[in-house]
């Protein structure tokens, strides 16, 4: 369990995250939608994946719409897309 998560992981949420730092350094840019409000850390969905994230922003409500910018220790980070 990592640091940020304050709800504890599921097996499936373990595997989301499963493929290395590496992996995750690749979605940098990406386009996702947060799944739990982000206070900063929760969840977003990229392609029908679940990810915990941490967003750079502050606050982000569920439902919302957010840009993926980096990752750090297998957690990605976001910040939100204004309109």
């Amino acid at each position: 369990m990592s640091f940020f998560n304050l709800f504890g992981k599921s097996s499936s949420e373990e595997e989301t995250n499963s493929s290395g730092f590496e992996g995750l350094e690749r979605m940098k840019g990406r386009i996702a939608r947060t799944l739990t409000p982000l206070k900063t850390v929760g969840y977003i969905l990229v392609e029908d994946t679940r990810y915990e994230a941490v967003s750079i922003t502050g606050f982000v409500p569920e439902g919302e719409i957010v840009r993926i910018t980096g990752q750090n220790m297998g957690i990605l980070m976001v910040e939100a897309i204004l309109d």
